[in-house]
């Protein structure tokens, strides 16, 4: 069997003035997921990032890089193959904006880090809690 080849894509974890996280529900039932999306042909995960956030019509002026993760998802149909995900994650604050929905459709909300909801994507909290580690409290 081959392994898959690697599918590289950016997530950002954009928190509000209040320190909430703002997430992302697809489809009901599926899990809440960070802003984030495939790398285009050429794209940097910089560039991804920061065009997913500006289509949420927000104002995060600076997107650090907080560390690149390798994961293993299983496939779903129809294909069935498994997933090779290298994400690079980033994060900032938003200082304006809207809901934070602009064009995209599902559910968005802005949770409190100490309660998001369930269910979260796989590596939705290890990336929030990464992203947060040495920023003061506000």
């Amino acid at each position: 069997m081959t392994p898959p080849a690697p599918r590289p894509g950016a997530a950002a974890v954009v928190t509000d003035r209040a320190g909430r996280v703002l997430l992302h529900l697809c489809r009901v039932g599926g899990p809440w997921t960070l802003p984030g999306r495939t790398l285009g042909p050429g794209e940097s995960a910089r560039t991804a990032a920061a065009r997913e956030v500006a289509a949420l019509c927000l104002d995060v002026p600076t997107l650090r890089l907080v560390g690149v993760y390798a994961t293993l998802r299983p496939g779903r149909p129809p294909e069935g193959d498994a997933v090779y995900g290298v994400t690079s994650v980033f994060e900032g604050r938003a200082r304006a904006g809207r809901s934070g929905r602009g064009g995209r459709g599902g559910t968005w909300g802005w949770f409190p880090v100490g309660a998001l909801p369930e269910p979260t994507g796989p590596c939705v909290e290890g990336w929030v809690a990464d992203a947060l580690l040495g920023r003061p409290t506000l």
